[in-house]
């Protein structure tokens, strides 16, 4: 029992031992609707000239450029989401069959499917170009469609006769009489060159046609119904499965076996181990790698990768549980695998040449320093470990002291720590001050005391300008490099002296020096900004992405090849005669800060970031091929495909405008120059994988026109029709202005006589209101007082009747005075309202013992609106009198003046003024704001701080307008 247990033990691990190998060897990602995959269920799939991948679903037509899915349905023109079949066709198009569609095209440039009124709804599962014909071969009837007709209408044919190996076709009867089924030969087809080959059909049918023996070509033309010999003799009786061929063989598939033909004869024949399946579709890497399609006797589709020998089940290796149904190798040499309902896998057949150490080796992961020791053994120094790599176990020592550097040499392995040395009997590593380092095989380093001890000799060599402990470079046994903060100093370990002094040129980005390494007379200088290169007295700033870039090298290592690894805080980079190559997180590292490199014994790169080692198999590393890279230009616009299906996210696009200094990232894809400044431009682009070498494109050249009113020609005809407008304008606009003078010149004419009119007619009211009405009035005061002087012929009560008769006469007749004066044409005039106020005054305040004054400023022709005269002599009349009744005052002013278009009449005294109650509520106050309001004026009373009372009447003049025409 026990023996058994141990077998089996012993099988496990053997066979997990040899399959993990296997199962490491290659990764692979899958894609479902979760990813952006329109449906689980994928069929056909097509790699187009851009680099694009496209893929058949239940649902629609899917695109999928590395980085997302785009989708194409119904809603974009398809008859059918089952999309089954896809094929190339010249021009940028592409051929598609759908399940109850028929056949469609698709335009890939514009993604814009062609539709045909007389489409023919059938339902296709394969579809293939060849002749100007897209051409399907679905179990028993094959159709055909003519791309360059207008019609969509396709033809229909079934095979009628292959005894006697020899096939002919006719026109099918889709009138739905089947007739005899046993009648018709399933067949399927392929397409070689521009030949369409036609042969059996190994899918399992519900339909019991019978299966066509042999290989036939497909005529040309319209005579499909000529009878045609069977191709490859040795096959003629056979039911073959596959057709196609590879640079110059051509590959037949009877089942699981596999001829090797050229010039039509077999030179190679394969059974392989496919359980019997038939072998329907070879898809090559190289000649002895290729991946293979087989179906069961139950339609059932099987995948293999037949690599060299070997044979790798595709649906066990990516744990595919349904049928699949296409397998396509893509141009990075991927193979992209579809399935019945488990979505799309990618197989990445490139091997990783880049491994890590992590936190599973490492108590502390964050390494920053490395050396090989003299056994061979790779030692790496964290914060509190000292670890040694050795016969594929990582040997770990605690130190109790902070270390900064770890050197090794013939002598030993070297720790230069900030505390005292460690004392202990199992320590294998010398402490040093850390002030010090070590030219390793030469001698040592003292940064403090600025001077150089060589091995074996107390002399010491001195720089009076310091010494930066990081800069020191071996040229051979006798020579080396060591810098200050000023200058690179060449000493000779012989001479024991400075043998050469270079000053560091103005080009240096900067002076604080992180390691100096030569390598063939080329001196290498990392700091922490750039990367300087010093050779025959000539200064070069070494640029890895864009020359003005700031990039902070912490170390450097150049192998046997002669290759500078350079290690940044922005990746891992390696220089040579191709260019620049990169790698980074993207690329498979840890981190893209590398603090530390290294070289072990088998030539392999040693890489420590904070996140452990990578280790980079340098030796086998090649650089990815270039991204998929097409540019389509329209006019000023460019969409720029660089397509990557393996890296996709380490794609990088950038352009160059009019040859200029920097490079701009191209972001989505699309760029636009339309709001250049007019006139010609060109621009370049370039693209490449993170860790490749750039690939340029051609120059294109566009131009920004100027609008056609900004050209020459256009300012031209703009002048011309301007003059023109502007001559005919100016006709025009002397005609209106002669016949609105005119019109003027009569309105005038006519205003003149109306006011003339109106003049004579007021002066007429006036002088009859005044005979008539005043001189009544004067005689009615004239009788009344006479009557009351005769004292005694009057009774007291008829006297006192009398009086109040005589003083309303005199008050009406004064009233009818104002009123007439106001109706004369003088009273437009503002000095004559000025005379007729101040004779009122004058005489008035005389008899009343007050001092009246008068002040003008005014322009003495200003004539008012004829109604405002009326309004004025109220208002101040009433404001005079409530002066000389209430105000006891001694003097009064009457001022006029003139402020551009406004007019400013006061009046103000020396009277005990107006109490605050009745300037809010005295009824006569009302009375001369309502008057004010009817000519447009505006009223202030105020009480003055000396003493006095103050109102001012605003007026603003009306301005004279004439109607235009």
């Amino acid at each position: 029992m026990f023996k058994k247990v141990l077998w089996h033990i012993i099988f496990i691990y053997g066979f997990t031992q040899f399959c993990m190998p296997v199962s490491a060897q290659y990764k692979y990602r899958r894609f479902t609707t979760s990813e952006g995959l329109s449906h689980d269920i994928t069929y056909q799939m097509l790699q187009d000239s851009l680099g694009r991948l496209w893929i058949g679903t239940d649902d629609g037509l899917d695109c999928f450029d590395g980085n997302k899915f785009i989708q194409i349905t119904s809603y974009d023109g398809l008859y059918s989401n089952y999309v089954i079949g896809l094929c190339n066709i010249p021009g940028f198009k592409m051929g598609i069959a759908t399940w109850g569609g028929g056949s469609q095209v698709l335009d890939l440039d514009e993604l814009k499917v062609e539709r045909c009124a007389d489409q023919y709804l059938v339902k296709l599962k394969n579809i293939f170009y060849a002749q100007n014909l897209l051409i399907s071969a679905p179990d028993y009837v094959l159709h055909k469609t003519d791309i360059q007709k207008s019609t969509c209408e396709p033809e229909h044919y079934t095979i009628v006769k292959a005894a006697g190996g020899r096939l002919q076709l006719k026109s099918f009867d889709n009138s739905g009489k089947l007739g005899h089924v046993e009648d018709y030969y399933r067949f399927s087809g392929a397409v070689m060159g521009d030949v369409f080959y036609v042969f059996n059909d190994p899918k399992k049918t519900v339909l019991k046609t019978t299966p066509l023996p042999g290989i036939y070509r497909l005529p040309r033309g319209k005579n499909l119904d000529l009878e045609q010999n069977p191709e490859f003799d040795f096959a003629k009786e056979q039911y073959v499965s596959l057709v196609t061929s590879y640079q110059d063989k051509v590959y037949v598939a009877v089942s699981d076996t596999l001829y090797l033909l050229k010039n039509k004869k077999i030179i190679e024949q394969k059974k392989l181990p496919l359980q019997g399946n038939a072998i329907t579709k070879l898809a090559f890497i190289t000649e002895n790698r290729y991946v293979i399609i087989t179906i069961d006797a139950n339609g059932n589709k099987y995948g293999y990768f037949y690599d060299d020998g070997n044979l790798i089940d595709l649906k066990q290796y990516c744990n595919i549980r349904n049928s699949l149904s296409d397998i396509l190798i893509d141009n990075d040499q991927n193979i992209w695998i579809s399935s019945y309902g488990d979505g799309l896998f990618q197989l990445m057949l490139k091997k990783e040449l880049i491994s890590y150490m992590g936190t599973e080796q490492f108590l502390d992961p964050n390494i920053y320093g490395m050396t090989k020791s003299k056994s061979g053994s790779m030692i790496l120094l964290a914060r509190d470990y000292v670890y040694e790599y050795r016969g594929g176990q990582v040997l770990p020592q605690a130190i109790d002291n902070t270390c900064r550097e770890l050197k090794s040499d013939n002598y030993g392995n070297y720790l230069f720590c900030f505390d005292a040395p460690q004392k202990s009997s199992e320590n294998k590593y010398i402490f040093k001050p850390y002030e010090n380092s070590l030219l390793e095989n030469i001698g040592e380093v003292n940064n403090f005391h600025q001077f150089i001890t060589l091995n074996k000799d107390t002399n010491k060599i001195y720089l009076q300008n310091g010494i930066q402990i990081k800069s020191l470079a071996k040229i051979n046994a006798d020579l080396f490099w060591i810098a200050d903060l000023f200058a690179i100093y060449k000493i000779s370990v012989s001479k024991k002296a400075v043998v050469e002094t270079v000053p560091f040129d103005k080009v240096m980005c900067s002076n604080k020096i992180t390691k100096l390494l030569n390598h063939e007379n080329k001196l290498y200088i990392a700091t922490d900004r750039c990367l300087m290169m010093y050779e025959n007295g000539k200064w070069e700033r070494i640029a890895f992405e864009r020359p003005d870039e700031i990039i902070s090298v912490n170390d450097m290592v150049i192998p046997e090849n002669g290759d500078v690894w350079v290690a940044s805080q922005q990746g891992l980079y390696r220089l040579n005669d191709s260019g620049v190559f990169k790698l980074g997180k993207s690329s498979g590292l840890l981190n893209d800060y590398v603090k530390s490199v290294c070289l072990d014994d088998n030539g392999k790169l040693w890489a420590a970031t904070n996140n452990g080692v990578n280790i980079v198999d340098i030796q086998n590393l090649k650089t990815s091929t270039f991204p998929q890279f097409h540019i389509k230009q329209k006019d000023c616009s460019f969409n720029i495909f660089a397509i990557s299906l393996e890296k996709p996210s380490s794609v990088v696009t950038q352009y160059q405008l009019d040859n200029g200094p920097t490079w701009e990232n191209v972001v989505n894809g699309k760029v636009e120059f339309c709001n250049l400044k007019y006139g010609k431009h060109s621009v370049k682009f370039q693209t490449r994988l993170t860790d490749n070498n750039w690939l340029s494109s051609e120059v294109f050249p566009f131009e920004i026109k100027a609008p056609w009113y900004q050209t020459t020609s256009g300012f031209v005809i703009i002048l011309l029709v301007s003059t023109a407008f502007i001559g005919f304008l100016s006709l025009y606009v002397v005609k209106k202005l002669k016949q609105r003078n005119k019109y003027l010149g009569n309105l005038i004419v006519e205003k003149e006589k109306l006011q003339l009119e109106l003049n004579n007619s007021r002066n007429t009211i006036a002088k009859d209101f005044h005979d008539d009405l005043g001189n009544k009035m004067a005689r009615i005061s004239i009788m009344s007082e006479l009557l009351i002087e005769e004292e005694n012929m009057l009774e007291p009560r008829v006297k006192r009747n009398l009086e109040q008769i005589k003083m309303d006469a005199d008050v009406l007749y004064k009233n009818t005075r104002d009123f007439i004066w106001s109706l004369s044409t003088e009273s437009n005039e503002l000095y004559e309202i000025d005379l007729y106020l101040c004779d009122f005054a004058e005489s008035f305040f005389e008899n009343m013992k007050i001092r009246f004054d008068v002040k003008r400023n005014y322009d003495q022709q200003i004539k008012i609106p004829y109604h405002w005269s009326r309004q004025i002599v109220l208002i101040f009349k009433e404001i005079m009198t409530n002066a000389a009744k209430h105000a006891q005052a001694t003097d009064v002013v009457f001022e006029i003046k003139q402020e551009r278009e406004t007019l400013i009449i006061s009046f103000r005294d020396n009277g005990k003024g107006l109490p605050e109650e009745a300037l809010k509520s005295n009824n006569g106050i009302a009375n001369v704001s309502a008057r004010a309001i009817k000519i447009n004026g505006k009223t202030s009373f105020s009480n003055l701080e000396q003493g006095g009372f103050e109102f001012c009447l605003t007026l603003f003049m009306p301005k004279s307008t004439i109607p235009m025409v």
